[in-house]
């Protein structure tokens, strides 16, 4: 039987069968929920369509803006964890930090290398850094790792004294997941994890980080790609035909703002070490 990746105990109730992550298990030990991918089904894979850099960088204004309200940190060296194809560290940059990468996908790495950007592709476990980050970014990311724990191990010991951790990823404890059962949205074949504010603050303060703000956070998105994201998840006709009609009126680039309550952002500072 899997363990818990966080306690490590056995004993676990399930909670979903073969949703596209897997069979949904909650630790009764520590109450995290994680998947077991041996009962997954298959699922799409890596999303191809991606909105305009410009409504990409509307969302990481936000993102950083909170930061800025829970530290004061507006500016330094920012390391950017799975950053993929550099968009946040892109908007971090023109917000006045200095930005570094990790990426283990080859083609989203070059990607980002492309577009000017310092990115190592390889593991955020393998990787080597000269000094260390004023923030340390895991935009969507920490739900991918078979060990969460292990990499904000990591993160504590690359973080400045005085620095932070900004955090996003989904949000279990939401309404469209109790909704939607084992066809919410974010169970898809690689998030192997899944967060609640109370275990996410737990494992914070575990990993030597006291938890500065937690809190649902909405989306930019245009839509063109809520027709891709209905296509890929839920009904392929349907996406389809959202796509034809935002075409023929003119909206397929129109952005709105969304918040279905299943996104949290998390900001953490490092408790000093005795």
């Amino acid at each position: 039987m899997q363990p818990c990746p966080l306690c490590r105990a056995v004993h676990r109730t399930t909670l979903y069968r073969r949703t596209r992550s897997g069979d949904i298990h909650r630790c009764t030990a520590c109450g995290f929920v994680y998947a077991d991918p041996t009962g997954g089904t298959a699922g799409p894979g890596l999303p191809h369509c991606k909105d305009s850099i410009e409504v990409y960088e509307l969302n990481a204004a936000h993102r950083l803006a909170l930061l800025k309200t829970a530290t004061g940190i507006a500016g330094g060296r920012l390391l950017d964890v799975g950053c993929f194809d550099g968009s946040f560290m892109l908007a971090a940059q023109k917000h006045g930090f200095a930005v570094e990468g990790v990426e283990p996908e080859a083609e989203p790495a070059a990607t980002a290398r492309s577009r000017g950007l310092t990115v190592q592709q390889t593991t955020f476990e393998q990787a080597t850094f000269d000094g260390r980050f004023d923030v340390i970014a895991l935009m969507h990311c920490l739900e991918h790792l078979p060990d969460p724990w292990a990499a904000l191990e990591r993160a504590r010991d690359l973080i400045e004294p005085g620095g932070a951790l900004l955090i996003e990823l989904p949000n279990f404890d939401c309404l469209s997941r109790r909704v939607l059962g084992r066809r919410w949205r974010q169970f898809i074949h690689d998030h192997p994890q899944f967060f609640e504010p109370a275990t996410l603050r737990r494992l914070l303060e575990r990993a030597g980080f006291e938890t500065r703000l937690i809190r649902p956070v909405g989306k930019i998105a245009s839509l063109r790609l809520l027709a891709d994201r209905v296509e890929r998840y839920y009904s392929g006709a349907m996406g389809r035909a959202l796509r034809r009609g935002f075409d023929a009126v003119g909206w397929t680039d129109r952005a709105i703002s969304l918040n279905l309550g299943d996104i949290m952002l998390a900001v953490a500072t490092p408790i000093p070490r005795a």
